[in-house]
């Protein structure tokens, strides 16, 4: 573990720590990136699941995807996690997910408008 990654891991709440050493044991040939992402992304579902309307959420979903991966990132940015380009990968797929999400609303709006015209004419 470099200086920057035990000052990272130094951070972490006790129970994300054991959780990190939970991880790493799982996973030895992990790099600190991965395991820090999945405890981002871990904390802010766990957060979801904790909320009113749980049982709704569908992870297939982009926007709940893209709400995920900004909790991961504001945790991660809380601890002053970010070496390695962890926020810059997270920040990849969250344009990702934005150009997906923006693609569907403009392609239902075109059906919409479409099926709207279709009733007028």
């Amino acid at each position: 573990m470099t200086q920057e990654e035990q000052y990272i891991y130094n951070h972490l709440s006790s129970s994300n720590k054991e959780y990190y050493d939970f991880i790493l044991k799982q996973h030895p040939t992990w790099t600190h990136e991965k395991i820090m992402i999945k405890i981002g992304v871990d904390d802010k579902i766990g957060d979801m699941l904790d909320g009113e309307g749980a049982v709704n959420i569908n992870i297939e979903n982009e926007q709940v995807q893209k709400e995920i991966l900004q909790g991961a990132k504001h945790f991660l940015l809380s601890i002053g996690c970010v070496a390695g380009g962890i926020i810059s990968i997270i920040d990849n797929v969250l344009d990702l997910l934005s150009n997906i999400i923006d693609g569907t609303i403009d392609y239902v709006g075109d059906k919409l408008k479409k099926f709207w015209n279709w009733l007028n004419n």
